[in-house]
C-alpha cells in the first residue's frame, strides 16, 4: 500500500534541505535553537516550524507538486497540525496570531490556484487557436502547442465537479472543457499515428467519450485515457527533439541555380523525415 506519493517525498526532501540550511547557518554563527522560541515557550517553536512546513507544502502544491498522505494533501495536514498546536493552553499569547495565519493558508492556496488555472486555460485557448489556423510549424512547435492546449484538470474536476464549480467559479466548467477537447482531438488525430498501439487505443477511447457526450452530464470520463494522452504528447516532444532539424548552410559566396536546387532538396528531405 502506498501511504505517501512521490510528490510527498519530494516535499520532505525540500523541507529537510530548508531546515538543514537554517540550522547550518545558526551553527556557523553560534546561535542555539532557542531562537525558535517565543516568550520562552517551547511549543511556540514547534508551531512556528509547522507553519513554515505548511506554507512550503502549499506553495509547491500550487506549482503541481501535490504531496499526499493517502488522499489528503500534505499542506492540509500541516495546517491542521498548526491549528491543533495553537489550541494548546501552554503556548504564548502570540498563538492567536499564528491561528489567523493558519486560516490564511487555504485562502492563499485557492487564490494562487485560481490564478494559475486561469492563466493555463487562457494559454490553452491561444494554443488551440494557433492549431486550428493551420500555420506551418515544426514538429517540436506543433507538439508543444498540443501540450499547451491539452489542459488536464485536477482529479476533483471529474469526481466532485460541484466542488470544482464552487471553488473555481468563472474559470471554466465541464461543458467548456468538453467543447475544447471536441475541437482539439480531431487536430491531434491527424498525427497521432506516431503513438504506439496502447496510446492509440486510449486516444480512440477518449475521443469516443468526448464525441458521444452532448454535454458534461453525459460525459463518462475514461480514467486513464486523458493521462495517457498527456504522457504520449510528452513522448512525441522528446522524439521530435531527437530528430535532426532542418538547417540552412551559411552563405559563403555567390551560388549557382544548381546549388540552390540541391539545398532546397536537402531541406525538404529533412522535413519529410520529420
Amino acid at each position: 500500500m502506498v501511504i505517501f506519493n512521490g510528490a510527498a517525498f519530494f516535499q520532505g526532501l525540500l523541507l529537510a534541505l530548508f531546515f538543514g540550511v537554517i540550522y547550518f547557518i545558526l551553527y556557523l554563527f553560534n546561535i542555539d535553537d532557542s531562537i525558535w522560541q517565543i516568550g520562552n515557550a517551547r511549543p511556540m517553536a514547534v508551531i512556528f516550524q509547522a507553519h513554515l512546513c505548511a506554507w512550503i507544502c502549499m506553495l509547491t502544491a500550487t506549482f503541481g507538486v501535490n504531496g499526499r498522505l493517502f488522499f489528503i494533501p500534505t499542506w492540509i495536514l500541516f495546517t491542521a497540525l498548526c491549528i491543533i498546536l495553537c489550541l494548546s493552553p501552554e503556548t504564548h499569547w502570540s498563538r492567536y496570531i499564528f491561528m489567523m495565519v493558519s486560516f490564511a493558508i487555504p485562502l492563499a492556496f485557492f487564490r494562487l490556484k485560481r490564478s494559475f488555472m486561469k492563466t493555463a486555460w487562457s494559454e490553452a485557448h491561444e494554443a488551440l487557436t494557433l492549431l486550428k489556423s493551420g500555420t506551418d510549424t515544426s514538429q517540436i512547435e506543433y507538439w508543444k502547442l498540443v501540450q499547451a492546449s491539452a489542459i488536464v484538470p485536477q482529479y476533483t474536476f471529474f469526481t466532485v465537479h460541484f466542488y470544482w464549480k464552487a471553488m473555481y467559479y468563472g474559470i471554466y466548467n465541464g461543458n467548456d472543457w468538453l467543447n475544447h477537447y471536441k475541437e482539439l482531438l480531431p487536430i491531434i488525430g491527424n498525427r497521432y499515428v506516431g503513438f504506439n498501439q496502447k496510446q492509440q487505443r486510449k486516444y480512440v477511447e477518449l475521443q469516443q467519450a468526448v464525441t458521444n457526450a452532448l454535454d458534461w452530464k453525459q460525459y463518462s470520463h475514461p480514467m486513464h485515457a486523458l493521462s495517457t494522452l498527456h504522457y504520449s504528447i510528452e513522448g512525441m516532444i522528446k522524439m521530435a527533439e531527437k530528430m535532426p532539424q532542418p538547417q540552412i548552410a551559411p552563405i559563403t559566396g555567390p551560388s549557382t541555380a544548381k546549388q540552390n536546387l540541391t539545398s532546397e532538396k536537402e531541406v525538404r528531405a529533412n522535413f519529410d523525415r520529420l
